[in-house]
């Protein structure tokens, strides 16, 4: 059977993961606060690829029970929100911490604070296997994934490759580890 992964958040970051997902061998659950995009995205994954696998759904909740994966691409100012709605059925189940932000002056470098998010989520889900994936590089190729469950940084390295990003694992959450600057 197949994995299904569940995105939460179809701005940028989760649309584009979408789209490099949709040819792998995934169930596909779109979420996002509009329906209407969630709807959008699915129906042109499907134009796309049409043995593709994909449904919009319309609450992160059941997509999040129905999931093996979670991928919270939701913005900062409502990942609180989310993880508290969709603890109880995260339990045991991989959550990725989806991050693409650079700092607003585009140095090129990553924001301190954005390198924390998966930190903070595994304290808002304790219960769950949290990745942090940050994507960056000029080229957008390179995906760091920080988490402290080795199973699950496995599982989300090939994710990641499938993807079409180059996986770098990061063993430490400091802003100072010259892998992301």
């Amino acid at each position: 059977m197949k994995p299904t992964i569940a995105i939460i958040g179809l701005g940028n970051s989760g649309t584009e993961l979408a789209i490099r997902l949709v040819d792998g061998p995934y169930r596909l659950l779109l979420f996002d606060q509009d329906l209407v995009n969630a709807q959008t995205l699915a129906s042109q994954l499907l134009q796309s690829t049409p043995l593709a696998d994909v449904e919009a759904i319309n609450c992160q909740v059941n997509a999040s029970w129905e999931a093996d994966i979670i991928v919270l691409s939701a913005p900062e100012s409502s990942m609180n929100a989310v993880s508290d709605r969709i603890r109880e059925v995260a339990t045991c189940k991989i959550a990725i911490c989806l991050t693409t932000f650079l700092n607003d002056d585009d140095s090129g470098h990553l924001d301190p604070a954005r390198i924390h998010m998966g930190e903070e989520l595994q304290q808002k889900l304790p219960n769950s296997k949290v990745v942090n994936l940050v994507i960056m590089g000029e080229e957008r190729t390179d995906a760091f994934l920080i988490s402290t469950h080795q199973e699950a940084l496995a599982t989300v390295s090939t994710l990641v490759q499938k993807a079409g990003w180059n996986p770098v694992v990061v063993e430490d959450w400091s802003v100072d580890n010259p892998k992301f600057l």
